[in-house]
């Protein structure tokens, strides 16, 4: 395996190894790629499988404004690429880090904030929800999408009301999503969209609420 450059890349949750290991197997057919905008994302995201531990990747603020705001030139893979050839490249040129926090590997800065977004009001009927039993088959994709046309698609998934509604100047700030996921429950699929927009979500007996984080640099 590569070594990759020591303090670039922070895994929380499960050893590094692991998901160098996973992404070290997948090969790629690109030979190079632009570190600026959607193409670094895209190559990611595409390219990604899901192992037993990881079935999702994540885009976060931090990583999006470093490669949305700086244009950091072209890369240059080795042969026979590797998707960890590709993402060490990317981090090394960005200075991103990698959080494994399963089943999530989320793609961000220092400053972003890999704890667990989710959360759920005192009182609110856990097991009623069955929110773990609702679920989407098989792989679902977003590559820059607003959090706006997410939220009919989020509330048939858990049968609550998502606040901010679509038309709630309240979410005019949120992040664009980008992230990769098979087999999300409910759960799942918000925390997800939690880490993309940089927001955490509450859940009580009908609404998921979504709400900015503030900024820590």
């Amino acid at each position: 395996m590569r070594t990759l450059l020591a303090g670039l890349l922070l895994c929380v949750a499960i050893h590094a190894e692991d998901w160098q290991t996973a992404f070290a197997r997948i090969r790629i057919r690109a030979t190079n790629f632009s570190a600026h905008l959607t193409p670094p994302v895209a190559l990611i995201l595409t390219n990604f499988q899901p192992t037993a531990e990881l079935r999702a990747v994540v885009l976060m603020p931090g990583a999006a404004d470093r490669l949305y705001f700086y244009d950091w030139g072209e890369i240059a893979l080795p042969q026979n690429p590797t998707l960890l050839d590709a993402v060490t490249a990317l981090a090394n040129k960005a200075g991103l880090s990698i959080f494994a926090v399963p089943p999530f590997l989320l793609i961000g800065m220092p400053y972003d904030n890999p704890a667990d977004p989710l959360n759920f009001a005192p009182g609110t009927p856990i097991e009623k929800l069955k929110l773990d039993e609702r679920k989407f088959r098989g792989r679902t994709y977003f590559l820059d999408r607003p959090y706006d046309r997410l939220v009919s698609q989020t509330e048939k998934l858990t049968h609550l009301r998502v606040k901010p509604s679509r038309s709630d100047p309240a979410s005019w700030h949120f992040y664009r999503l980008a992230f990769v996921g098979y087999d999300l429950t409910a759960p799942e699929f918000l925390r997800a969209l939690a880490y993309g927009t940089k927001t955490t979500v509450r859940i009580d007996r009908k609404r998921a609420i979504f709400t900015e984080r503030p900024f820590v640099p």
